[in-house]
């Protein structure tokens, strides 16, 4: 009986992504039979949309411990990886450099095909009282703020106000308004601040660990009921918004993700390697092909470790000991795709209800992303956890239309990791040609079998101490265990 269940749960975990498509179909079948039949009074559709609300809460609730214990966690591990090793400073610069230039595109993308796409808010129900109220009070205090802040430039004030948030005068509050950027902030600085004991480990990152741990375990059983979610927020969608524009508004949330997508992997990441290296960068892409079809078929980063690490050294000629520290690096920390994925889907959702994001509230979501990016979390549709991070520091509610972002993430998120394998070895190769003095065996060692083996150390290869290769779990973008 206890092998029949495993058994069960293997499967369904194996084809979750089939099961989320299924119910995005079925709950848009529902809420058109619903419509049809008039069945769109208020108490009705209440309990329609109730399952997905609950997952929505449940992904908020979950928000400032994950964000917290996450930042620490892994600001720790990066000192051990970073500290003295002049590789490891430039592998880390480089990959955030690239996910905060991926960040701004993402942005001017989204400028140039969402907000002038969707012109006006999704369907016919207008925005919640309490979001208009609040646009209200915050242009209210935004005047206020701007004659105590003493200074006529609009911007001045907007970014004053940003480092404001950076720095909370009161954490617990900060926690307790879910002012997220503060809390990512005051989490880097403890992990900075942390004294390793002579075991090199610390009781609070341990702590934190655990915090992060029972996180990862509450959402993965929160992500067992993304069908059911995804099915209870598209019949909602369907019962009361205009279905005529579902299409169209769909087509620009796609148009601009895989447009700013295409423009990192075949423009950003090319010019960096032809400036850093002064090489031909077709030659280097077209042997990474292998990596990313797996990327691609697969879904994740990680399971794609083993093809990107054997692309590396068998076809690009990179030194093993240079691969093995920093393709790691990159699947832990590197997650340009992603971030643009985020900020896409929060522009997105702010001109689906009607919300304008001014010059502050897009530098908080670049910010946002580009420190996510050193907290990213070893789970499935980690994803749907950043992106609620980045509304929220936009001050973007989420809504029902956080439903068919969810429904169509499976394909989003295929493109995305091809990104972020792509950034993974454009940045090997750059690191390699940098580090020309670091040692190569005669023979590459065979890729491992997964991710977690390939972060372990490479055993006497690494003579170098700047080469020794970082424990560092690795990043999962999907759905997909």
């Amino acid at each position: 009986m206890a092998a029949g269940m495993e058994k069960a749960r293997a499967v369904f975990w194996k084809y979750l992504t089939v099961w989320v498509v299924m119910g995005a179909v079925s709950g848009c079948v529902l809420g058109i039979i619903f419509q049809s039949a008039g069945a769109t009074d208020g108490v009705f559709v209440n309990v329609v949309k109730t399952p997905g609300d609950l997952f929505t809460n449940g992904l908020k609730c979950m928000l400032v411990p994950f964000i917290f214990s996450s930042m620490i966690c892994s600001v720790f591990k990066l000192r051990t990886v970073v500290n003295g090793s002049r590789l490891g400073s430039a592998a880390f610069a480089y990959y955030l450099t690239t996910t905060a230039a991926a960040a701004v595109l993402a942005v001017l993308v989204s400028c140039a095909i969402i907000v002038p796409g969707v012109k006006e808010p999704f369907g016919t129900a207008a925005l919640p009282a309490a979001v208009t109220e609040g646009a209200a009070s915050k242009a209210e205090a935004y005047r206020g703020f701007q004659e105590a802040c003493g200074h006529d430039s609009e911007v001045w004030c907007k970014v004053r106000g940003t480092l404001g948030y950076l720095v909370p005068s009161n954490i617990v509050g900060a926690m307790a308004s879910s002012q997220l950027l503060g809390v990512m902030s005051f989490g880097v600085a403890v992990g900075l601040a942390i004294k390793p004991g002579e075991d090199g480990r610390s009781g609070i990152v341990d702590l934190a660990g655990e915090v992060q741990d029972v996180m990862i375990r509450l959402m993965g059983a929160l992500i067992a009921f993304t069908p059911f979610a995804v099915c209870s927020l598209l019949c909602y969608v369907t019962m009361t918004y205009d279905l005529s524009k579902l299409g169209e508004y769909i087509g620009w949330l796609l148009a601009a993700g895989f447009v700013s997508q295409f423009l990192q992997a075949f423009v950003v990441y090319p010019l960096l390697y032809i400036l850093l290296t002064r090489k031909n960068p077709l030659t280097y892409i077209k042997n990474i092909v292998p990596a990313l079809t797996t990327a691609f078929a697969t879904a994740s980063s990680a399971a794609t470790f083993p093809w990107t690490l054997q692309c590396a050294t068998e076809s690009n000629g990179i030194p093993s000991t240079v691969a093995n520290f920093v393709l790691p690096l990159g699947v832990t920390i590197n997650m340009d795709g992603t971030c643009m994925t985020l900020i896409v889907s929060v522009f997105w959702l702010a001109c689906s209800q009607g919300l304008a994001l001014d010059f502050g509230k897009v530098l908080l979501m670049v910010i946002t992303a580009t420190v996510s990016s050193i907290g990213t979390a070893p789970i499935p549709s980690a994803s749907l956890m950043y992106t609620g991070t980045i509304a929220k520091a936009a001050g973007v509610p989420l809504g029902q239309l956080f439903g068919v972002i969810v429904a169509v993430d499976w394909l989003r998120d295929r493109v995305r990791t091809c990104v972020n394998v792509m950034g993974d070895s454009i940045g090997v190769g750059i690191l390699a040609h940098r580090f020309k003095e670091a040692p190569r065996e005669e023979e590459p060692p065979e890729a491992p079998a997964t991710a977690a083996a390939a972060a372990e150390p490479a055993g006497e290869a690494a003579e170098s101490e700047d080469l020794e290769p970082p424990e560092l779990e690795p990043h999962v973008e999907t759905f997909n265990l």
